[in-house]
């Protein structure tokens, strides 16, 4: 079979070639076509898939943003039960620890109300001792503290150090006794002493 034709051909020969040029050219466009049409579906294909995933994408940033909005209102509602609790508890703790005669003649049941005070206040019974005395002093020093309590086995500075973290006495840089430090209960600071004198002392 020739591959070139010239002008000594017969009619035959050059109708013969222009067939096959035509039927090639007739398989390369079906060949064509069917590429376009596997393109077309790839392409099909890959947007269902994008759009799926965006979809999912969006109702996931939905759901998430309804979360954090349950999240965030549960939080609150969780500060508020509990803010509501220490209310109702304290005030249970009040009422209960008012019935108690503190004389004593009965001093278990002083001792057995000094624990119910540590539980409901959250301080140890140093803790409560130091803020009922720092209370009684517009400022105090260590030597008032060794003159009124200072036998008592309380740790004078330990209790500076965390009250001090809980921002609730301040250091006054004004006044200096032989050399001490002076301290005094904030207005935090008193308000806690006051809840813990409520404990020591009934209520009439």
């Amino acid at each position: 079979m020739k591959q070139r034709l010239n002008l000594n051909d017969s009619k035959e020969d050059i109708y013969e070639a222009y067939q096959r040029a035509l039927n090639n050219l007739r398989v390369e466009k079906h060949r064509n076509q069917k590429h376009i049409e596997h393109k077309k579906e790839i392409v099909e294909e890959k947007n269902k898939r994008y759009n799926t995933l965006k979809w999912k994408y969006f109702r996931m940033t939905q759901i998430l943003y309804g979360l954090n909005i349950k999240i965030n209102g549960l939080k609150q509602s969780n500060r508020y039960i509990k803010s509501k609790g220490k209310k109702i508890g304290y005030q249970m703790a009040i009422d209960r620890i008012n019935k108690v005669n503190f004389s004593p003649s009965n001093a278990y049941k002083f001792l057995a109300m000094c624990n119910f005070m540590t539980e409901a206040t959250g301080y140890s019974l140093s803790e409560c001792s130091f803020l009922l005395w720092g209370n009684q002093y517009d400022f105090f020093s260590r030597s008032d503290f060794n003159r009124d309590i200072g036998d008592s086995g309380i740790n004078y500075y330990y209790l500076i150090y965390k009250f001090k973290k809980l921002r609730m006495i301040e250091k006054v840089d004004v006044k200096r006794e032989n050399g001490r430090l002076i301290y005094c209960l904030n207005a935090i600071g008193r308000n806690e002493a006051n809840r813990i004198h409520k404990f020591t002392k009934k209520i009439k």
